[in-house]
């Protein structure tokens, strides 16, 4: 069971996945100002610099985002049991993504047909489609929990990379043959093409968890530096090639640089500061917010040139996000639980006339107090 020991050393692992979802502002903003923009918002003037950005950032931002929610998966699992587990997952993240795609996505794709293909294929969930396969993943870790703990075994770090390297070949490989449905890869939450190749990434966060001194092995820049260069000439040499094996090199990199930002995230963050707790909790009001200012508000300036739109982009919709969560979100108990999926005081319910909270029994209540001090 992790004891609030515990928590103190991961602070830096929760700071980085806070800054992985914030980074999306970033992602998205290069997206509208690079090269070959498929998108219905692009500024008049494209520079490829972005494409370089906006490719770099993609290499390896949500397969890192993913292998830290499976640490933290893992963690939580360990610590309060599959049942409760699921509970509290759920609020936190099947709440948040469909208001948000209700409330915030929805009028940011009016232009959109709002078709049958438009509900069943996904479109109307947007940006947030890693949130419906994270509920996914969260689900089949919660129940395969028990096997999975008894099949893990302590690997040398440079073992565990090839093999998270080749479950995620071999899952991109695999994603390739399913059919899709008649609406394109989404079925309603879920993007099934990016089901598989994540998945790997999850449960190497999971397995992580559970063997400490591989963890430990994955902050080692010397080894992380070897398989980032190791990935980039498997890439590079087949980058002409339709063959798997490249995959091979992407799911290296992608493992490489996250190994690297947690060794230098454990540097930086020693200690549960203000400016850290911030980053945290307001990530999730940054992903969710975000791209509907973004589109709704940048397409006024899509006239300037791109570098100034690029960083006046990250700069406004970043601090806007900010501001939101600091002086709305957070204030609001109802807001913060139907954007952050937070958990609602006792008696909120009551008040509405909804009911009130059942009197926990002391068992329980020791141990919903002890869950929150941690």
């Amino acid at each position: 069971m992790a004891s609030r020991g515990d928590m103190m050393r991961y602070y830096y692992i929760d700071f980085l996945r806070g800054a992985l979802m914030t980074v999306g502002v970033v992602y998205h903003a290069a997206l509208v100002v690079r090269a070959e923009n498929p998108w219905a918002i692009k500024t008049l003037e494209q520079s490829e610099v972005y494409n370089a950005v906006a490719f770099a950032l993609h290499s390896f931002r949500m397969h890192a985002f993913f292998l830290l929610s499976g640490f933290f998966a893992a963690m939580l699992i360990n610590r309060m049991g599959t049942p409760a587990y699921l509970g509290k997952r759920l609020n936190r993240i099947a709440v948040p993504l469909l208001v948000a795609a209700l409330t915030l996505q929805l009028p940011a794709m009016i232009h959109r047909d709002w078709d049958t293909a438009f509900w069943l294929g996904g479109a109307w969930v947007g940006h947030l489609w890693f949130l419906g396969n994270l509920l996914a993943y969260m689900a089949a870790l919660a129940v395969s929990f028990p096997l999975f703990r008894r099949l893990c075994i302590t690997l040398p770090y440079w073992l565990f990379a090839a093999a998270v390297a080749g479950l995620y070949m071999a899952a991109s490989v695999l994603a390739w043959k399913i059919p899709t449905s008649p609406w394109g890869s989404f079925w309603i939450l879920v993007d099934f093409d990016q089901l598989l190749p994540y998945a790997a990434f999850f449960a190497a966060g999971a397995y992580l968890f559970l063997k400490p001194t591989v963890l430990e092995a994955l902050h080692d820049w010397r080894s992380n530096l070897g398989l980032l260069a190791l990935g980039a000439l498997i890439i590079g040499g087949l980058w002409e090639s339709n063959s798997g094996y490249r995959y091979f090199g992407y799911g290296l990199w992608a493992l490489s640089v996250t190994g690297l930002l947690m060794g230098i995230a454990r540097r930086l963050i020693s200690e549960d500061t203000w400016w850290v707790r911030f980053l945290g909790e307001s990530s999730y009001t940054v992903y969710l917010f975000h791209m509907p200012l973004l589109i709704l508000g940048g397409g006024f300036f899509l006239t300037l040139n791109p570098h100034v739109f690029f960083v006046g982009a990250v700069v406004v919709v970043t601090t806007v996000c900010w501001a939101l969560h600091r002086w709305v979100i957070s204030q609001s108990a109802t807001l913060a639980y139907l954007y952050n999926g937070k958990p609602l005081p006792a008696g909120w319910g009551w008040k509405l006339g909804l009911g009130s909270k059942l009197p926990e029994a002391p068992e329980a209540a020791q141990a919903t107090k002890l869950s929150r001090a941690q």
